[in-house]
């Protein structure tokens, strides 16, 4: 997972500047002090023979992938289409990689579970890096040195809102793609089967609700 990571970044690093490389950097950072999760004995018990890049892993990686990617490019493509600069195109299409990567590092706080079920406020350090790293990016923006170091302008606020609204298709991406991993592979607990605490015995049965 590292990586694959750094390979993105660096990759980021070529076709974008130097400052998206940050703000990515922030997120995998504060992803780490992201709280446990208190389903975890709902779940089927993983194979021991189960790979670091299982199968829910690379779904959710193809399936965000060809969001951002064929999102980006069409949007890269309708932007040409309205006579602006390549360089305003570009300025766009990395505040809108920006936007993606926000609002997928809600995505990524569970392999099953709503972003929408997940309180922002219950992983702090999580909110704080994120919007360090927002502020971070807007100050490339709006900041005249950075513009000149990073090749970047300010966007206007209908941008804002047309590319935040594009942006969102990621979110219904994830959201429908837990969906159906919820649906081909339910948790004990939808199946109808509980794990107890069996402490006479010092450890654990399986209960049918």
């Amino acid at each position: 997972m590292l990586l694959v990571s750094l390979t993105r970044r660096l990759v980021t690093l070529r076709e974008f500047g130097r400052e998206p490389l940050h703000f990515y950097f922030e997120f995998d950072v504060a992803l780490a002090f992201e709280p446990k999760e208190g389903d975890v004995l709902n779940r089927p018990p993983r194979s021991p023979d189960e790979r670091i890049f299982n199968q829910i892993m690379i779904e959710r990686t193809l399936v965000a992938t060809l969001v951002i990617g064929v999102i980006g490019f069409g949007t890269f493509v309708r932007l040409l289409d309205q006579e602006l600069s390549e360089a305003a195109v570009r300025n766009h299409l990395r505040l809108l990689v920006v936007l993606f990567q926000m609002i997928n590092i809600g995505n990524a706080r569970s392999e099953t579970t709503s972003l929408f079920q997940l309180s922002p406020f219950r992983s702090p350090i999580l909110l704080t890096g994120t919007i360090t790293a927002f502020l971070v990016h807007l100050g490339g923006m709006y900041f005249p040195p950075a513009q000149a170091v990073l090749g970047t302008a300010p966007v206007g606020l209908e941008q804002w809102l047309v590319l935040g609204g594009i942006a969102l298709t990621i979110a219904v991406a994830i959201e429908l793609h837990k969906l159906s991993w919820k649906a081909r592979y339910p948790t004990l607990r939808d199946r109808g089967t509980v794990i107890l605490a069996n402490p006479r015995e010092g450890g654990l049965k399986i209960g049918v609700c």
